[in-house]
């Protein structure tokens, strides 16, 4: 067995086996020879010493990957152009390429520390609409304001009776809500101090941001415009963008001068895209999000305010094999099954990381 330093292996190990996703600088001193033995060790592969090799040949990361990490790159410079003085979001898991490379490629740690890796999941954002139902009514928060005596829930509960609805639940979820979005930076302080918050997410229509800029508005019980000013979405990739929409996300930047032929720089990624769109980001977003994960999605908030992964039934949702496309019944909303493939999720953040430690 390949000798390595016990601690890198040790932790290794402890990410082919969990639902954790390292941070990008630490991938960055893994060496080759730990991620192989690790895998050993794991028998991903059935103790097959030559299936890291495999996995980095493969369509998936010897070609497709290559052909993003150049337009990572642009995008994130965009970003860091752009954006500097806003809270970033990188929604995951989709767009988690981009936060890793944000991470290594941004020159100062006061820029680097405003990027954060925020769960965007749709099942997720559900839960979280379903916790933040929209205000009150007027009446109702003004029969509240005349209560003078009881603490928050017992005056809620109050008004609730008097208006013929009882949600003791409610207030709680929206607590949970609360503290869940505060340690993404997403609080009352940061609202009132006039903080801007950019999304970035891959995909086509937006509904990870419209559901988080819903949400947010619902519960801090924002006019359209101030939740405009606070919450700016942006997405690589598009399939219709409806202008100024304020549930829509708009495109975070278009890619110029891109080749035509996308069935050589994406040959897994690009039967499907041609089948719906044939523009070059929405190619790319579709490339970025067949790219393995280290986990499931996120199915939701649990009584503790923290993000919980999606449970599947006996049939099984999730796909290992990183270079196949199985679309879902031709929708458009998910073309693709989760593919969970931790090994194959490491591979790839130390090629983005790699990339973008050399080019620093």
């Amino acid at each position: 067995m390949i000798s390595s330093t016990k601690s890198n292996l040790d932790r290794i190990v402890e990410i082919l086996q969990g639902n954790c996703r390292p941070e990008p600088e630490e991938v960055m001193q893994f060496r080759n020879e730990e991620i192989e033995e690790a895998a050993i060790i794991m028998e991903h592969y059935h103790n097959n010493s030559s299936s890291v090799q495999c996995l980095k040949e493969s369509v998936t990361i010897a070609i497709e990957l290559e052909v993003l990490l150049p337009i990572i790159a642009k995008l994130v410079n965009h970003i860091g152009e752009h954006y500097s003085d806003y809270n970033i979001l990188f929604a995951g898991r989709d767009a988690e390429p981009l936060y890793d490379a944000f991470r290594i490629n941004s020159g100062t740690k006061s820029i680097k520390d405003k990027a954060v890796l925020f769960p965007g999941s749709k099942m997720l954002i559900s839960d979280l609409a379903i916790k933040t139902p929209k205000p009150f009514p007027k009446e109702l928060i003004d029969d509240y304001s005349t209560i003078e005596s009881g603490d928050e829930l017992e005056k809620l509960q109050t008004v609730y009776q008097k208006f013929g609805r009882y949600y003791d639940s409610e207030v709680e979820s929206r607590q949970l809500v609360s503290q869940f979005l505060a340690s993404y930076r997403i609080n009352d302080i940061a609202i009132q101090r006039g903080e801007r918050f950019l999304l970035v997410d891959t995909g086509f229509k937006g509904t990870v941001a419209a559901g988080l800029k819903r949400c947010v508005q619902n519960l801090y019980s924002l006019e359209d415009n101030k939740i405009d000013q606070i919450m700016i979405p942006r997405l690589v990739g598009m399939w219709k963008n409806k202008g100024h929409d304020i549930y829509i996300a708009k495109e975070l930047m278009p890619v110029d001068n891109y080749p035509d032929n996308l069935q050589h720089d994406f040959p897994k990624t690009e039967p499907v895209a041609k089948k719906y769109c044939k523009s070059a980001n929405f190619c790319i977003a579709l490339a970025m999000q067949f790219l393995p994960h280290y986990h499931a999605p996120y199915g939701g908030i649990d009584q503790e305010g923290k993000p919980h992964f999606q449970k599947y039934g006996e049939d099984g949702q999730l796909n290992t094999e990183i270079d196949t496309v199985f679309e879902n019944n031709g929708l458009l909303d998910s073309l693709n099954t989760s593919i969970v493939n931790p090994l194959g999720a490491l591979i790839v953040q130390q090629r983005v990381a790699q990339y973008f430690s050399d080019r620093c």
